[in-house]
């Protein structure tokens, strides 16, 4: 087997790899929170404000609804989130953060900022851009249908609203 054909075979070892160090990481800088991990879950509630429903949550982290349940329930239990009546549907339920949430969500954002930094140590600019390009790139070839990805659709309008 050739060089190239072993990189090609290695690259799923190599992001399970990366995401377990990337994790890990941040875990340990948030050691002095109440959380061990879920982190992504509080950042994408702040962001959309808490209004988010359970499953749009799960739709955007590619989980399905048992363990988005159990995540919602260990939040719950740790005081992080509540659970609001959406006021346009009164079926469903949105996701916001309690003071004790939002507070873990912006130290996680702290965090996850501070780690980026190092992630991208020895990095231009230009070639943190492209990483970031390729990276999504990666993940639309992934997925099946990128026009309607929840995650895709939110890259898009946070970009958006980063340039307003």
């Amino acid at each position: 087997m050739d060089k190239a054909a072993k990189e090609r075979q290695a690259i799923g070892l190599f992001f399970y790899l990366l995401s377990k160090m990337y994790n890990r990481t941040l875990a340990y800088e948030l050691h002095f929170t109440p959380l061990d991990r879920h982190f992504h879950t509080l950042w994408l509630i702040y962001e959309h404000k808490s209004q988010i429903s359970q499953q749009a949550l799960a739709d955007l982290l590619k989980i399905d609804k048992a363990a988005m349940t159990r995540i919602v329930r260990d939040l719950e239990k740790k005081g992080m989130i509540v659970r609001r009546e959406n006021p346009h549907d009164g079926r469903s339920y949105w996701l916001a953060l309690s003071r004790k949430g939002e507070q873990t969500a912006k130290d996680a954002l702290e965090a996850i900022d501070e780690l980026h930094t190092e992630v991208f140590m020895g990095f231009s600019p230009d070639e943190e851009k492209q990483f970031m390009q390729m990276l999504e790139r990666v993940y639309k070839n992934l997925t099946l249908q990128p026009e309607s990805d929840a995650f895709l659709c939110f890259l898009k309008s946070t970009r958006e609203s980063q340039k307003s």
